[in-house]
């Protein structure tokens, strides 16, 4: 099965505010929180077997029905300041209603597996920034961001 890999570039003023106004899409965006989140490491870091279990609430406003409108994904900040997210399909979780509880787990830069490259791995700092994403489908990557986290460190 083919990796997909996407980059694009870090704005933090996008990535914290996470709404624009600007896009002319047929559906407006939304805009969303996220709150309490937590995470737990799984496995040791540089193992086949390291994950973060991340656990959160979230709210939408201006919510879509539509299926599959909404995703949630984790971004890792590489040195250069851009994200990059390595995943085989593109609906990391499903977010069907305005609000709720995610619970969902995800494999990091620092598990030993063929996931990401050698490049890629090189390209992150340590300890990692990661960034828990709620996007509007509907849009390109870089303008459907709906909420965002602040940095979740990951220290190995």
């Amino acid at each position: 099965m083919k990796i997909l890999t996407l980059f694009f570039s870090l704005s933090l003023t996008l990535l914290l505010t996470g709404c624009k106004s600007s896009d002319h899409s047929p559906l407006s965006i939304s805009c969303g929180q996220i709150t309490n989140v937590t995470t737990e490491e799984i496995g040791s870091p540089f193992s086949d077997t390291h994950k973060l279990k991340v656990r959160f609430d979230y709210s939408i406003d201006n919510f879509h029905s539509q299926e599959d409108m909404y995703t949630c994904m984790l971004m890792y900040q590489k040195k250069d300041g851009s994200l990059m997210t390595t995943y085989k399909r593109r609906y990391q979780c499903s977010i069907d209603t305005a609000s709720g509880h995610i619970e969902t787990t995800w494999s990091t830069p620092l598990e030993d597996n063929p996931t990401y490259t050698k490049e890629d791995l090189q390209s992150f700092p340590l300890p990692l920034n990661a960034y828990l994403l709620i996007m509007q489908m509907d849009r390109p990557m870089d303008k459907g961001i709906v909420a965002s986290t602040e940095a979740i460190v990951i220290n190995p």
